[in-house]
């Protein structure tokens, strides 16, 4: 049984619709009408269109996950964990100078999880299904398809090129090292955010709210690349923490899935974006 009608609980989907249309308006003042069609419209036509897709075949009910054993304990670490990435991603930036904190965010799930004696269920260690992974694909083409289609049609970024994105340290140079390093990053990123930080959330939310506070927290992680990496204008910079996208569709994953696998191809092969 497959749930009915495309984004039903429109609670959560008009909140969505709302950011980006705050996001957009600001956007456009602030910058005009390529970055803001591009970042804003264009985002919310890929959310639309995978959402629909992940909904569509993705089972209706939730996958069974392990019992909290101390979801107040594991939510405030979980916090403070995400105190620490903002902190080392600020000091990146600014010093150069990241792991310390960054380290500190992430043993700090992982040592909550391992310590509790969660199991497999819990971290999601579990071989996907043939129809997850056909789910998946679907969505990393459509993605793909749109983000090239969209990329020929809409108005050139008003941005310098220099400026649109610097992900990777400059001593990070080979293509080698950049592979692991996205690789890296996509798991503990999917760990953090969607394995550990999500279900803690979801002990004082509804599953959907918890999806989107969560996807809110991943865009807002970001927010230090925004402002000291790219140096972007504070208005767009918060304005583009309003794209929740990717957290959305990997929540949304997560929730249904529990499966971290799929989470780590989504993340590799479904956030970038092609031409945008």
């Amino acid at each position: 049984m497959k749930e009915p009608g495309f984004f039903s609980n429109y609670d959560t989907s008009v909140v969505i619709g709302i950011l980006l249309a705050v996001g957009f308006a600001v956007a456009l003042v602030v910058v005009g009408p390529g970055v803001a069609t591009r970042n804003f419209l264009a985002e919310a036509v890929i959310l639309a269109a995978t959402f629909a897709v992940a909904r569509q075949y993705l089972p209706w009910k939730d996958a069974p996950k392990e019992r909290l054993k101390g979801p107040r304990r594991e939510l405030g670490l979980a916090l403070i964990g995400y105190i620490l990435i903002m902190i080392g991603a600020r000091a990146h930036y600014t010093f150069g100078l990241a792991w310390p904190w960054l380290a500190g965010a992430v043993l700090l799930p992982l040592i909550a999880l391992v310590s509790a004696g969660y199991g497999p269920k819990a971290w999601g260690l579990r071989l996907p299904k043939p129809a997850e992974i056909g789910v998946l694909a679907v969505v990393v083409l459509l993605t793909y398809g749109l983000s090239r289609a969209l990329s020929a049609v809409l108005p050139p970024s008003e941005l310098p090129s220099e400026d649109v994105i610097n992900l990777v340290a400059p001593a990070f140079t080979t293509i080698g090292n950049v592979v692991l390093i996205a690789v890296v990053a996509a798991i503990l990123e999917e760990i953090f955010f969607r394995v550990y930080l999500q279900p803690r959330l979801a002990a004082y939310l509804p599953g959907r709210w918890a999806v989107l506070v969560q996807a809110l927290m991943y865009s807002a992680a970001f927010l230090p690349l925004y402002l000291y990496g790219n140096r972007y204008p504070l208005p767009l910079a918060a304005a583009l923490v309003l794209v929740t996208t990717n957290g959305v569709l990997a929540g949304y994953f997560w929730r249904k899935t529990g499966n971290l696998w799929l989470l780590i191809l989504l993340h590799l092969l479904a956030f970038s974006r092609f031409g945008l």
